[in-house]
């Protein structure tokens, strides 16, 4: 996340097919770690927002936008935490209101950057060839 701006602006912006692939993943994920720790110490509801902030901060990309070949970069070439928790809990927070509209804009604007995109100042590229869908990419 910290500089990579300039190394990666070349890059196109995810489609929503492929964010929404790399969503599910994430879910699943995210569900399976949860039901583990539910099971062995009691609920904690923290842990998803841990999930996203800690691996995006950290890493680039969450398992499920590393395994469809996304990654989460600064508009503005400057990473930090708290763009990234504004991202991962106000940004997609408003972007669920309205039935989800923020998160479909990624479908109809050209830049195809959501509303927690634009809010965080940050995009979602993809790392694979554009001409391919996303099913077909996963199998690559």
């Amino acid at each position: 996340m910290f500089d990579l701006h300039d190394h990666y602006a070349n890059k196109q912006n995810a489609t929503f097919e492929q964010r929404a692939i790399a969503f599910v993943i994430d879910t699943t994920i995210l569900g399976l770690v949860i039901g583990l720790l539910q099971s062995t110490i009691g609920y904690i509801n923290f842990v998803g927002l841990l999930y996203y902030i800690l691996s995006q901060l950290l890493l680039g990309y969450s398992p499920g936008k590393y395994i469809t070949g996304l990654r989460v970069i600064s508009t503005t070439g400057q990473g930090s935490f708290i763009k990234m928790f504004v991202r991962e809990t106000f940004g997609k927070f408003f972007s669920l209101l309205f039935l989800g509209a923020g998160f479909l804009s990624v479908m109809f604007r050209s830049d195809r950057l959501a509303l927690h995109d634009t809010m965080s100042s940050t995009r979602v590229i993809t790392l694979k060839p554009q001409n391919v869908s996303g099913f077909a990419q996963l199998a690559r």
